[in-house]
């Protein structure tokens, strides 16, 4: 079941922007100094400070970002969920499904 967004809205407003959580540096060196978002709904850029959530480590090769961009567009949150390896792949993870979560998107 979805939750409502203005309940999504609101836990994004007390999580913490990712911009604040960087840079993250591996071991071997290499920094992940962000991404450039973009709403899964409307295409439009989110900025940085508009993707909230956290960057754990994994690993020393390895860490998981777990966050949401809000779109001031549409009013829409976009979920990105990636392991980022040292070799600067990122790799999707879907975790709304493998946890009992709800979706990303703009209800009905």
């Amino acid at each position: 079941m979805n939750k409502p967004l203005q309940i999504e809205q609101f836990e994004w407003s007390q999580s913490q922007p990712i911009s604040q959580q960087l840079p993250y540096t591996f071991t071997n060196g290499l920094v992940f100094n962000g991404l450039n978002g973009q709403c899964g709904n409307c295409g439009q850029l989110i900025r940085p400070d508009d993707i909230h959530g956290s960057i754990s480590t994994l690993s020393a090769e390895r860490c998981l970002m777990v966050a949401k961009g809000y779109c001031y567009y549409c009013d829409t949150l976009t979920c990105f969920n990636f392991i980022i390896d040292q070799e600067g792949q990122a790799q999707v993870v879907d975790i709304e499904k493998s946890a009992t979560a709800h979706n990303c998107t703009k209800p009905n």
